[in-house]
């Protein structure tokens, strides 16, 4: 008796679950049948070139949310905060950044600093700022 309720009860799932699915109809949908390519002629869904936003990790850029503001904290904060700031620059918010981009890019560029950066992280803070600094992710949505 148990195998018997066994075997219904999958049944019963079964025909539950076929049931939520959709018919399949041989005509398309309006959304299929709306797309055209620059021609205006139709266009089969399926060769629809897909197209994902641009982002900053996609195009292996830093920003400063994600990557530089905690490097900057790790390897500058200690010499350029509000309490001491060497040569008058405080890089512990990123307008300070934007302010002094020029002469801090020049100085990580050739590693003049009183505490000289490993390769890795020059290489980071380099692509950050030739890329035009990046607060977000989604900062880079216009590049390519």
């Amino acid at each position: 008796m148990r195998k018997g309720l066994n075997v219904i009860l999958v049944s019963l799932f079964w025909a539950a679950l076929l049931a939520c699915q959709k018919p399949k109809t041989a005509e398309p949908s309006e959304e299929e049948a709306a797309i055209q390519d620059v021609n205006g002629e139709a266009v089969d869904a399926d060769q629809q070139p897909r197209t994902t936003p641009t982002t900053c990790r996609s195009l292996n850029i830093p920003t400063y949310d994600l990557l530089i503001k905690d490097l900057s904290a790790l390897r500058c904060d200690s010499c350029h905060n509000e309490t001491f700031a060497w040569k008058g620059i405080v890089l512990t918010q990123y307008d300070s950044w934007k302010t002094y981009v020029k002469p801090i890019r020049n100085r990580i560029f050739y590693n003049l600093l009183t505490q000289p950066l490993e390769s890795g992280e020059q290489e980071i803070f380099l692509a950050w700022i030739d890329n035009g600094l990046p607060r977000m992710d989604a900062d880079c949505a216009g590049l390519k």
